[in-house]
């Protein structure tokens, strides 16, 4: 690869009171094998009060343009990194800890391998553990631990049930795929997990055994091999990152049965931390909180969709569901029911939406013939390539009627024959269909309908707030890289 055509790598730098250690990692990355003007080293002071300043001020006046400094109050490691990849300019961000150090030919061969696999999202590393003074502790992390490194479509799911493989300043990731981790929820403990779990869901993943990056074992950052209250401490950071990534849609990927073992790792990282601690009476984390009023919301997104019969969306909104509130005593029981149901494929087939896609949108057939512009806006705003279906109740019409005269209202609404959005009529002429379970199993109604509660309404004026509450939904509960515009598998 020419000069020319060598992307821009940012090192991303965050440091607090690392001063006795920045120079040196400062030194590490300076000294790359890789062109000087294609390397930026971008550096977020979080609120330092040892000698970082100084020593950043220094190495930034020595390397103008290189080294790009940044100062902000105190906030936190991840505040700080979202920072720094704010900053960034980059094509490949690369991270870098304050008290590591990089070998000279880590940048070319990670580069190395993102020219050759276009599809790789992130490349990590093996790990030679070092002393604060340098000196070798133990010359492969990966070979001390008996870890062997992955590729591929194993990635993820090991990531999200297992453990994390892809370790500090070892990875580096494609910028264009930042919207997937970035920015960094402020209750993910570790963030080069977080950052490749994310990844590893929609791309590929790859490795290098050489270089080995140097990662430093100091007083202030001592993790590996902890016990009792130290390792208690780990393992509640362990079940933070991973109820982050079951919120946030990173389960979505995985099918049924990796899901319910998601939810047992976080499980099992509280009963890990309980037996550490030798006591039920944890301290958690800061950033440890529950959100009672969003697992509300996805218990009842949960009930809909299994109400149609979509068990593996419903699960996925459970899950989602414990995730925000672990401490809700139904949360274990809805997972249970709706994993024994998968198994037993006791999926109610016969419920009227039962073929509907991911998100369901219920109209009243009578409201859409007194008003064609609420179906002709709906036509509008949503299309066939979005994962929604628009359910039209004809309460009192029999299916000669649904079909005349739903065709001419699609028509006098200006619907296409093709590429416009899917309906599902559902004729009803001895007024048998139950409003209330329709209800239930919707997600939004199109008009004003007579009930006070049940899901939001949206009228002619609104289908914009409605598509972009639709397909909301629909992205949070599709796996990635499913495409929208079909029924989701049963």
């Amino acid at each position: 690869m020419s000069e020319a055509a060598q992307p821009l790598v940012s090192a991303i730098v965050a440091a607090y009171n690392y001063g006795d250690f920045l120079a040196r990692t400062l030194d590490s990355a300076l000294a790359q094998d890789y062109p000087a003007d294609r390397l930026e080293i971008v550096v977020v002071d979080d609120g330092s009060t040892d000698h970082t300043p100084d020593v950043l001020a220094e190495y930034a006046a020595r390397h103008p343009g290189r080294i790009r400094a940044f100062r902000q109050d105190n906030a936190g490691y991840v505040a700080a990194t979202n920072r720094a990849f704010s900053e960034a300019r980059g094509e490949l961000w690369a991270l870098l800890d304050a008290d590591d150090l990089w070998p000279s030919g880590k940048t070319a061969a990670t580069v190395d391998v993102f020219a050759r696999r276009p599809e790789v999202g992130a490349v990590y590393g093996d790990l030679t553990l070092i002393d604060r003074d340098d000196a070798v502790l133990m010359p492969s992390y990966w070979e001390s631990i008996g870890l062997k490194p992955m590729r591929g479509a194993d990635v993820f799911p090991h990531l999200l049930v297992h453990s994390n493989v892809a370790t500090a300043s070892s990875i580096t990731v494609r910028a264009a795929l930042a919207g997937r981790f970035h920015p960094i929820p402020p209750d993910v403990a570790f963030v080069d997990w977080w950052c490749v779990m994310q990844i590893a869901a929609v791309a590929s993943i790859d490795y290098l055994l050489e270089p080995k990056v140097g990662y430093r074992q100091h007083g202030a950052n001592l993790t590996l091999n902890a016990s009792g209250a130290g390792l208690a401490r780990e393992k509640l950071k362990e079940a933070m990152t991973r109820r982050c990534a079951i919120r946030h849609g990173g389960a979505g990927a995985l099918p049924a049965e990796a899901l319910v073992a998601a939810w047992s790792a976080v499980e099992r990282d509280g009963a890990e931390a309980v037996q550490a601690a030798g006591t039920v009476y944890l301290q958690y984390p800061p950033a440890w909180r529950e959100d009672a009023a969003a697992a509300a919301q996805a218990a009842a997104r949960s009930a809909a969709l299994a109400a149609r019969g979509a068990l593996e969306p419903a699960l996925r909104e459970a899950l989602v569901a414990a995730a925000h509130r672990p401490s809700d005593p139904d949360a274990r029981r809805r997972l249970q029911d709706l994993q024994a149901a998968l198994a037993s494929g006791d999926a109610p087939a016969s419920h009227p939406l039962a073929g509907a896609r991911t998100v369901v949108v219920l109209a009243d057939a009578d409201e859409l013939v007194a008003d064609v512009r609420l179906l002709a806006a709906y036509g509008a705003a949503l299309l066939d390539h979005d994962d929604v279906t628009l359910a039209i109740h004809a309460a009192g019409w029999d299916a000669g009627r649904v079909a005349t005269d739903l065709g001419a209202l699609a028509a006098a609404a200006g619907l296409p024959d093709d590429g416009g959005p899917d309906l599902l009529a559902l004729p009803d002429p001895g007024r048998h269909l139950a409003r209330a379970e329709l209800l239930a199993a919707a997600d939004a109604v199109l008009g004003t309908g007579p009930e006070a509660s049940g899901p939001p309404r949206f009228g002619a004026g609104d289908v914009a707030a409605l598509a972009a509450h639709a397909r909301r939904l629909a992205a949070a509960i599709t796996p990635p890289g499913r495409p929208g515009g079909g029924p989701t598998p049963r």
